[in-house]
């Protein structure tokens, strides 16, 4: 009872596009509320011109014909007309600039002291986020990459083309902002329940200042031991319309709104807390499992079965149902197993923390092996295993390819304290 209770007083507003979807989606912040105000005040005029000029066009068609008057009246001047068609018209614009300039002003005001900045970086086709508010231990920004997960990987009640991989969390009724760019060629980074869209210029910040007011989108996430969190997801348009042949972007927003304090106060936290029920008895045979992530600190950073499962899953990823050689397939997965163990220990050996190598594998990679986003020919990784046996790793294409990814800021990795 107490859960639908928390349910039905949870304002839970549509956050993604309809079959036959009219309007706009609902807005989460009082950016996007201002926008939606404004259409609706303009709509009102453009209503009140539209039956007007119909008006004056049936009465002209219905008393100014041949039949009805066969001689036209020779009237070229009328004074009252003419300034009552130069005063309204006027009138009108002015009615609709003063909001428009009111919320293109406030669209426009910059946050003095945002509790959290995030940077998004636009790629060839996926994103990479940094909360600049927030270091790991090595003194370097939380940064994560976000792709887009293909229709074949959808599960029930997963939208199509509004799924990623890894999400952006952030706080709700807090002033944040966003920081916007580019590595490659321009993006387009838009969120339509926001009401933000920001070009990604390379070489170019373009910031970003909203202010998340509404939970938008409830999903629950019940944890080891039967506590409960509430999450609000906004998902966002793909916002990338500069490449026709592009894989479509996506971000997918979460905020974590106050009101999860008082759903959380509400339900018990674990099950020694939940009250007896006379009804169902539920024993725990074992204790919750420790979700803590453990992350490889030495070499190899992971076994070969996970290495050849996530070299598989990408590949295939990548590839998006196209048809491949299967004998083909298993050769291009051998090499760049090789290669992959030969770019981490080199690394490790000059001087890059074993931890920042495993969180950026998929960068690593996609580096490595992939060009826009499409696997290499095998006759391209015999090239660079020959180049590894003759000249050692250091001295291969794919290694300088990383190591002048690090050099242009494309790849961050974190080098072991002295």
């Amino acid at each position: 009872m107490i859960v639908l209770e928390c349910l039905f007083l949870t304002i839970a507003l549509c956050d993604a596009a309809e079959p036959w979807q009219l309007g706009s989606q609902d807005a989460a912040t009082p950016m996007m509320q201002g926008i939606m105000d404004l259409h609706h005040d303009i709509f009102f005029f453009l209503i009140l011109i539209l039956v007007f000029v119909l008006r004056i066009l049936v009465r002209a068609l219905w008393h100014f014909h041949y039949q009805k008057n066969p001689i036209p009246q020779r009237i070229v001047h009328g004074t009252t007309i003419e300034i009552l068609w130069t005063i309204f018209p006027s009138l009108i614009p002015m009615f609709i600039a003063i909001p428009s300039f009111s919320l293109l002003y406030s669209m426009d005001e910059v946050v003095v002291d945002p509790a959290i900045t995030i940077k998004a970086i636009g790629h060839q086709w996926y994103r990479t986020y940094e909360y600049s508010d927030y270091n790991s231990s090595d003194e370097e920004s939380l940064t994560f990459d976000s792709y887009m997960i293909p229709e074949d990987d959808l599960e029930l009640g997963q939208l199509r083309l509004l799924e990623v991989d890894n999400r952006v969390v952030v706080p709700a009724k807090t002033h944040l902002r966003f920081l916007v760019t580019s590595a490659d060629v321009l993006h387009s980074w838009a969120v339509p329940s926001l009401g933000v869209k920001c070009d990604a210029v390379p070489g170019r910040l373009n910031q970003i200042s909203i202010f998340v007011q509404f939970s938008f989108f409830l999903e629950f996430l019940i944890q080891a031991g039967g506590s409960l969190q509430e999450l609000i997801v906004a998902y966002c348009d793909p916002g990338d319309t500069k490449s026709s042949d592009s894989l479509a972007e996506e971000v997918r927003a979460a905020a974590l709104p106050e009101e999860a304090e008082v759903l959380a106060a509400a339900l018990p936290d674990s099950p020694e807390e939940a009250p007896a029920s006379p009804e169902v008895e539920i024993e725990v045979e074992s204790p919750s499992p420790d979700l803590t992530p453990r992350f490889p600190t030495e070499l190899p950073l992971m076994g070969d079965a996970t290495r050849l499962e996530e070299l598989r899953e990408r590949f295939r990823v990548n590839t998006l149902g196209a048809p491949y050689n299967p004998r083909t397939f298993v050769e291009v997965l051998a090499r760049q197993m090789q290669i992959e163990e030969s770019i981490e220990t080199a690394l490790a050996e000059d001087g890059f923390a074993p931890l920042s190598i495993f969180l950026r594998r998929d960068q690593i990679r996609e580096i490595a092996f992939y060009h826009h986003r499409f696997p290499l020919p095998l006759a391209i990784y015999n090239r660079d295993l020959e180049e590894i046996e003759l000249h050692g790793t250091r001295g291969s294409q794919p290694y300088q390819r990383i190591l002048r990814a690090i050099d242009t800021l494309e790849l961050s990795l974190w080098r072991r304290r002295q």
